[in-house]
């Protein structure tokens, strides 16, 4: 697939870099649809989460009481709260 440019000359031999930034398929204006995030993760028998059963994540600790301490789903939920606490898990 080749790639296009909008302000960069093809015919241009010299040395050196250019850049350009095309912005025309960004969104604009407010997001549409909530962004969700979903994880599927094993628990241990001391987790409190319904087997297969949507369950959201209220905070990092709360990966602990859904999955058990030392789960799979409690260092998922630490990573990700860690990263980014605004999304809906």
């Amino acid at each position: 697939m080749p790639i296009s440019f909008a302000q960069i000359s093809l015919s241009s031999r010299l040395p050196g870099f250019e850049v350009e930034f095309d912005n025309s398929h960004a969104v604009k204006g407010l997001a549409l649809d909530a962004t969700r995030v979903v994880m599927f993760a094993q628990k241990l028998p001391g987790g409190t989460a319904p087997t297969n059963v949507p369950t959201r994540l209220l905070a990092a600790d709360h990966g602990v009481k859904l999955g058990g301490r030392g789960s799979m789903l409690a260092a998922m939920a630490r990573a990700f709260r860690k990263a980014s606490d605004m999304l809906d898990v």
